[in-house]
């Protein structure tokens, strides 16, 4: 009688073992997907839409421009009704190029900015005449107080 060698044991191997797994998943899940695909087409309803496929890619300033839009509102704010009418409301065009609106604050004062101590100290004697003019715009009611600041 021939000796037969001892049958070792079957080592699998981890990896391989692995692979089988997840190839028998991706088959698993393809057929899944035919599945939802027929009831789909038989329903009359559109298939998966992931989002990779309802948001196409777009360029970073498209973006940037449709989110600016989406917030931007449909009345201007006080500082833009005041900016159009600007040399009408300063009462002169020099000092009026001279002058910006940096921005209405909290405290509803209208906040200017000047070039120079000079420009402000002349805006500040017609202090009361550019708050009269600027609170008979529409909106301007809300004007406590103009600050000029020299920057």
């Amino acid at each position: 009688m021939a000796d037969n060698p001892p049958a070792r044991a079957k080592r699998t191997d981890p990896v391989r073992a692995a692979r089988l797994r997840r190839g028998k998943q991706i088959k698993q899940r393809a057929h899944e997907r035919a599945h939802e695909d027929l009831l789909s087409d038989f329903r009359g309803v559109p298939t998966r839409a992931t989002p990779a496929v309802l948001n196409r890619a777009t360029a970073l300033g498209e973006t940037i421009r449709h989110l600016m839009q989406s917030l931007k509102s449909p009345t201007p704010r006080i500082e833009q009704l005041l900016d159009k009418q600007w040399e009408t409301i300063i009462g002169d065009k020099k000092l009026a190029a001279h002058a910006s609106i940096q921005r209405l604050a909290e405290d509803n004062s209208l906040v200017v900015i000047v070039p120079n101590a000079v420009v402000r100290n002349e805006l500040q004697f017609k202090k009361p005449q550019i708050l009269k003019r600027a609170r008979a715009v529409n909106g301007g009611q809300v004007i406590r107080a103009i600050i000029f600041r020299a920057g």
